[in-house]
């Protein structure tokens, strides 16, 4: 460290001689001056640049990431594919499935009577079913939702 201090003060005072002159003071207040920046300058640098930690140290789970790109694609894939159901289906679904309502509720939230909601929602099911078996280009990693009915 005070080998790398010394270098770095006399090639700064080696880049810098022509403002070395008796009239500016003393040579040694000078480079003591220097040296004293250039220690500021590497505790600055420190202090804004955290220690790098070397891989093998970090413990190996922790160097593997998870590719979710497949979940991401089925997940707009779906969207899709329910974007494509009538309104009054993905309604019902919508309340259902993500809302977390039972018929019931569902029925009373869109003034409709319960046995329309499960008809609607069977219809949906159905038709989701249908376009993702239909579709051999999409190999879906996890079932359709099954019914839900509550009285």
């Amino acid at each position: 460290m005070r080998i790398t201090l010394a270098q770095e003060t006399m090639l700064r005072a080696w880049r810098h001689a022509e403002k070395l002159s008796p009239e500016r003071g003393s040579v040694w207040g000078w480079l003591m001056t220097v040296a004293h920046n250039v220690m500021v300058d590497r505790i600055r640098c420190k202090r804004a640049r955290p220690a790098e930690v070397s891989e093998s140290f970090a413990a190996p789970s922790l160097m593997i990431t998870a590719d979710h790109s497949s979940d991401v694609a089925n997940s707009i894939y779906l969207a899709n594919v329910v974007a494509r159901l009538p309104r009054t289906q993905r309604e019902v679904l919508y309340l259902v499935y993500c809302q977390d309502r039972t018929c019931a509720e569902a029925a009373r939230i869109l003034d409709v009577p319960v046995g329309t909601v499960k008809s609607r929602l069977h219809y949906a099911l159905r038709n989701l079913r249908t376009t993702l078996a239909c579709d051999p280009s999409h190999h879906r990693s996890r079932s359709a939702p099954s019914s839900r009915s509550s009285g």
